[in-house]
């Protein structure tokens, strides 16, 4: 089997290949795409059996992708792999024709079981409108604990980290992280449709590195050096830290409540705007130690604006 992998992001496009050895597609010939035109283009000249897209890319996204091919008359099987998971877009995929939509942050199972639906026809169960029926009710989102964001429990955390890094993370109480000037720190502000900021994270630039390399696959030597050096993150650990806490909005969605993505990240050392600085000692917070085994630990807090 060939599949394509379109993400703008060189990251998730490793994540999503090594979840596919580990669901048992390791014998699956990996084409890649950076953007939706240039998926378009490749199903046309690589010709493969199944296209796992992004939703937001530069260029065309996922969704016009999907729409232009349809209307070229391309009946490729596409199925979307996205941190943004709303009844909406689900909506909108399945209207399109795609067979599934998995939520970032994923598993093994929830490949396994999106792809099989696929591959593994059983009767009249598998046609395309049950397939994504069961696609979504093998996504493992959280259940619905209320109408607005909440803080998630310490073993979401680690589990999405655990998830994510393909190491066993550990995750004890910490101490609040907090930005001040003499304290760098990098923080990611989630917001929800209307702009209106719905929860931030912040994390010490250690972790933010460590977390970084861990995704991103460096050698944890090189990774300690760039934090021992200081300066600010190089750009591919910037990179993979972008993808890690765009992924983490999934923690703030449960089911019914306004839908929250991530607006900006900002890195260790770039200036914070002072409302944000002050939300970020708010009062209703997690506050963690995350431990990435061969890297480091440091501190992490979720934080959500009173």
């Amino acid at each position: 089997m060939k599949i394509l992998i379109a993400d703008d992001s060189r990251v998730m496009r490793r994540i999503v290949t090594r979840t596919l050895r580990q669901a048992g597609y390791d014998d699956s010939d990996i084409v890649e795409a950076a953007d939706g035109r240039e998926a378009y283009d490749k199903v046309h000249t690589e010709e493969p059996d199944l296209v796992l897209s992004d939703w937001d890319m530069p260029r065309m996204s996922g969704l016009e992708c999907l729409l232009a091919l349809r209307s070229a008359g391309s009946a490729v099987p596409f199925g979307f792999v996205t941190a943004e998971s709303s009844p909406d877009m689900r909506e909108r995929a399945a209207e399109a024709g795609a067979l599934f939509l998995v939520s970032k942050p994923f598993t093994e199972e929830t490949f396994r079981d999106a792809l099989d639906a696929v591959w593994s026809p059983r009767g009249d169960s598998d046609a395309p409108s049950a397939r994504c029926s069961r696609a979504a009710a093998a996504d493992h989102g959280r259940e619905a604990r209320g109408t607005t964001p909440l803080l998630p429990a310490a073993k979401e955390v680690r589990d999405l980290f655990t998830g994510l890094l393909g190491r066993p993370v550990t995750v004890r109480p910490g101490v609040p992280v907090t930005p001040a000037e003499d304290r760098p720190v990098s923080l990611a502000v989630y917001v929800d449709p209307h702009l209106a900021v719905t929860a931030l994270c912040v994390m010490d630039p250690g972790l933010s590195a460590y977390v970084g390399g861990a995704l991103a696959l460096l050698p944890p030597g090189g990774t300690r050096d760039a934090v021992e050096e200081g300066g600010g993150l190089p750009a591919v650990l910037a990179e993979a830290l972008h993808e890690l806490v765009d992924v983490l909005s999934a923690l703030l969605n449960p089911p019914g409540a306004p839908h929250s993505r991530l607006y900006k990240l900002y890195l260790p050392g770039q200036e914070l705007p002072t409302d944000l600085a002050t939300m970020a000692a708010a009062f209703h917070r997690l506050d963690l130690d995350v431990e990435v085994p061969g890297y480091g630990s440091g501190p992490l807090s979720l934080v959500l604006p009173a």
